[in-house]
């Protein structure tokens, strides 16, 4: 069975919205604040571009834990 455009880009959006809510988590597991989890998700792919700029390799668990990492010494107060 073969999906529409619309289905393909319906799923596309849960997808993105999981990424988020599993980001949202993996900060808050990591010290962040329930107040600042927005703004750091923001900052986290901000940083995310800054570190793995023009990367087109696959990146796993290892490259977000050294972005979070990244996160807690040049934005402490995100942290609680």
């Amino acid at each position: 069975m073969s999906k529409t455009i619309e289905e393909l880009k319906a799923e596309i959006e849960d997808l993105e919205w999981d990424f988020a809510d599993m980001l949202k988590s993996a900060l808050f597991f990591a010290g962040v604040k329930d107040e600042n989890l927005r703004k750091a998700f923001e900052a986290y792919i901000e940083a995310f571009d800054e570190i793995f700029d023009d990367n087109d390799e696959q990146l796993g668990y290892r490259e977000n834990v050294k972005v979070i990492n990244y996160l807690k010494k040049s934005q402490p107060k995100l942290f609680s």
